[in-house]
């Protein structure tokens, strides 16, 4: 008879199963055997005190087993209620999850083990808690229809979970966004990252403000500071919100990033940045390299990945403060 190890194929399997619904905690020992004969290779004493240690526990069975990306998948199957996940159109189906909820399972399965929900958050997180925050902050809809969308039948339990969630992604900035990342990868001259600043609406009950008005899209908005690795094009710099109608990305660069660059280190901009041509390097009008249009071009498309989010691309209703969360 084997002892039992969370390392073990038959109780990795379990560990998964019962952490995402597919193994109900409350049978027994009998049925569980019965269901999953594999598991009589261990001695029954042995299995009766693990059974009766994790099934209950959320905490033990999370701490064995990382989230793989085929549990989002199934828990992207059980919200759009589905026969099965995998049909003859795969790629249909990773088009659905990500319309819903922003991104890819596998990506979901990264952000898990980055997040380490169990222990940062609570025992009770699940796989499908983070899911609830992601399609909110992919559709950015009201509470009634999100709920209506996900199956939940209390807002506010949608609402609590929404919510240590979405601070919990917020709280990696720091371990994702790092400003020395910017060399990693090889040397690019002078110049290692590109700077540009972009707009996210906001409503308000006075834009007419001036402070708020973005000369973007004519509304009111706040302003933000993206500085993106010319070598490994990570995003290795934000910065704001800013009040767009009282600094612009001139002003912006002027009151934190300049003073960051390293001695003779310049960033790459546009025109708007000019004035500063010790520290930002700027195209000659009508002279642009190959290199620079392509600069700016993935910079560009870096912000325009920010707009498919609907939480910034739709007006911001919630409070200012919670905007660069």
């Amino acid at each position: 008879m084997a002892s039992i190890s969370p390392t073990h194929p038959a109780i990795k399997a379990l560990l998964r199963d019962l952490s995402i619904g597919l193994v109900d905690s409350k049978c027994s020992l009998s049925q569980l055997i019965d269901a999953r004969p594999e598991l009589l290779v261990f001695k029954n004493e042995s299995l009766k005190h693990f059974w009766r240690t994790h099934r209950f526990n959320g905490a033990e069975v999370d701490r064995y087993y990382l989230v793989q990306p085929y549990a989002f998948e199934y828990w992207g199957k059980t919200i759009y209620r589905r026969s099965g996940w995998k049909g003859s159109r795969p790629k249909k189906d990773y088009e659905s999850f990500r319309s819903a909820f922003g991104t890819f399972p596998l990506v979901c399965s990264v952000l898990w083990g980055m997040m380490d929900p169990i222990k940062t958050i609570s025992s009770s997180a699940r796989p499908i808690h983070l899911l609830w925050a992601l399609h909110w902050l992919k559709r950015y809809t009201p509470e009634r229809q999100s709920c209506d969308f996900l199956g939940i039948a209390d807002r506010t339990t949608f609402r609590k979970w929404v919510t240590l969630f979405v601070q919990s992604i917020a709280s990696l900035k720091l371990r994702v966004i790092i400003f020395r990342r910017r060399r990693e990868g090889g040397s690019a001259g002078d110049r290692y990252l590109t700077v540009d600043g972009t707009d996210f609406r906001l409503r308000r009950a006075k834009p007419h403000d001036k402070k708020w008005w973005s000369y973007k899209f004519k509304a009111a908005g706040l302003r933000y500071e993206v500085g993106i690795s010319i070598v490994n094009g990570h995003i290795v710099w934000i910065a704001g919100p800013y009040c767009p109608g009282d600094c612009n990305d001139l002003t912006v660069f002027r009151s934190n990033l300049m003073h960051c660059l390293d001695p003779f280190e310049r960033a790459g901009t546009d025109k708007g940045y000019r004035s500063e041509p010790l520290f930002a390097s700027v195209p000659q009008e009508g002279q642009q390299t190959e290199e620079e249009a392509w600069l700016e071009g993935r910079h560009e498309k870096a912000n325009g990945r920010f707009k498919e989010w609907e939480s910034l691309s739709h007006p911001w209703h919630h409070d200012v403060l919670k905007h660069q969360d």
